[in-house]
């Protein structure tokens, strides 16, 4: 019987799938360092632009279902939550003093932070520019960054 995967297996995995989607869908090359994450958010800017907008167009548009949102989410939340993790130390767990009634996918900082990357991601594909990912990436390397924790 094999056993399930750590949360930090798991979210690598994640990663690379937004690796992958990042370079398949948009020919975008990540590489882990912390400037690709201004290239995921690009990745997210042109995801959000192509969204139907109004009530009308989303009826009748082709945008990306719930479920699709949720996949590019994980992966890509899951790429920029490795970028910190290996850059700034840190591991992922399976819970949330945020979320104590379900398991959520947390991103613990050596400073005792819990971040939902994910969400963060999600919250882009939905809401657009107010949520931008490099933005948020930035200061959260101002505010939780130890450089003596640095990877």
């Amino acid at each position: 019987m094999s056993q399930a995967p750590t949360p930090d297996e798991m979210m690598s995995a994640y990663a690379e799938d937004g690796v992958a989607y990042a370079q398949q869908a948009f020919g975008v090359a990540l590489d882990y360092s912390e400037g690709s994450v201004e290239l995921v958010e690009g990745v997210l800017s042109k995801l959000y632009e192509a969204k139907p907008k109004g009530f009308l167009a989303r009826l009748l548009g082709q945008g990306p279902s719930v479920r699709q949102i949720d996949q590019i989410s994980k992966a890509l939340g899951g790429y920029v939550g490795e970028v910190m993790r290996r850059h700034w130390g840190g591991h992922w767990k399976l819970e949330s003093q945020a979320f104590p009634a379900q398991p959520v996918i947390t991103l613990r900082l050596p400073n005792g932070s819990d971040i939902w990357k994910h969400f963060k991601v999600g919250k882009r594909l939905t809401n657009g520019e107010e949520n931008n990912v490099w933005h948020y990436f930035q200061v959260m390397r101002q505010e939780h960054h130890s450089p003596s924790g640095a990877a």
